[in-house]
């Protein structure tokens, strides 16, 4: 890239080297701007018609995905199966996609499989829908067995964090 010259950012006038000519914000306002931005945008009232319009057409163009993800389907394995064979090929791509862009997951889910759950969350001690969680994917055997809604807070806490 080519130096450009020095810009002020948009959000806290701060001064930035620019290299390109579309960059606005500097790296500490680029995070909490980019994650402002949807929902500021659903806020405008024709956005969020225009959200749900779209919402609707994918769900009519994609029966068969809607219908997987529906509780009450009586078919449910029979849909998922369905639409899996007919997507081998996106499925394999993806997945070798994810591969290359997250190898210390791909590595730390893949040793993780060898290590069995606990009976029982450790941080509520229920027993019910356990799940194993990383702490630290550069250390793939440090694993701790939790339930849905306690994983699910500690990725919430770790998400606030990192912003």
């Amino acid at each position: 890239m080519t130096y450009i010259g020095k810009q002020n950012c948009k959000k806290c006038s701060k001064e930035m080297i620019v290299r390109t000519t579309q960059r606005m914000f500097c790296e500490d306002c680029k995070k909490d701007v980019k994650n402002n931005y949807h929902k500021q945008w659903l806020k405008k009232p024709n956005n969020m018609n225009k959200h749900k319009i779209w919402v609707k057409n994918w769900q009519l163009n994609n029966k068969e995905r809607t219908e997987i993800n529906r509780i009450n389907n009586p078919n449910f394995k029979i849909v998922q199966k369905r639409w899996r064979d007919n997507n081998r090929d996106s499925r394999r791509k993806n997945q070798q996609r994810y591969g290359l862009n997250n190898p210390l997951k791909v590595r730390a889910h893949n040793l993780s499989q060898k290590i069995e759950k606990k009976p029982y969350c450790e941080i509520c001690k229920s027993t019910g829908s356990l799940e194993k969680h990383h702490w630290r994917y550069d250390k793939p055997l440090l694993i701790n067995t939790l339930c849905k809604e306690c994983h699910t807070i500690q990725h919430i806490k770790k998400r606030r964090n990192l912003l």
